[in-house]
């Protein structure tokens, strides 16, 4: 219906249209578009007898690299395009502390982490630490180290017994956050 504006000196009138019919020609299906593909096995094994098409992305879900779907020289190939951070790890542990035979006044803890992603170095990491349970005052410090794929957290501490240090032993509880920032390539 038309809206009406009344005016002391003119009376004007706006309106569209009551009805509007739009016809359109849709045409044929085209090329369906990128798709994000996921597995544990790498893309040679997941995607065995996939419709794959260029410019898909496959994201390996135990290395958290991701692949894109590319033209290359000759023939369309997988590409890494980056590893993807895994976010972050915060855990309780529970973890035996001996005493360190480096440095005689602590005692050391070793806490491993296996899902270290291919390539990834101990300055991808930011770790933080906290020992729980003591009714004394600890001091410790830790360092990271990467073997083989395996990321250590080596913590060393010590722990106040009113008069002197001593080195933290046995069974503790340690709250730890272990942050991946992510190498991108």
């Amino acid at each position: 219906m038309a809206d009406i504006v009344l005016s002391s000196v003119d009376l004007d009138v706006f309106s569209g249209p009551e009805i509007v019919n739009l016809s359109v020609d849709v045409g044929a299906t085209g090329d369906r578009g990128s798709r994000i593909w996921a597995g544990p096995n790498g893309f040679a094994t997941d995607l065995i007898g996939k419709d794959v098409k260029l410019y898909d992305v496959y994201i390996d879900t135990t290395t958290y690299q991701m692949f894109q779907y590319v033209q290359d020289v000759g023939s369309p190939t997988w590409t890494l395009m980056m590893i993807l951070p895994t976010g972050k790890l915060s855990s309780r542990v529970t973890t035996t502390f001996t005493a360190d035979t480096v440095y005689p006044y602590t005692g050391l803890g070793v806490i491993t982490y296996n899902l270290a992603p291919p390539g990834a170095s101990v300055d991808d990491y930011v770790f933080l630490h906290s020992i729980r349970g003591s009714a004394s005052l600890i001091a410790s410090t830790h360092v990271l180290v990467m073997i083989s794929g395996v990321l250590y957290m080596i913590i060393r501490a010590s722990r106040f017994n009113g008069t002197s240090w001593i080195p933290v032993t046995g069974t503790w509880n340690v709250d730890i956050e272990l942050t991946y920032r992510g190498a991108v390539t």
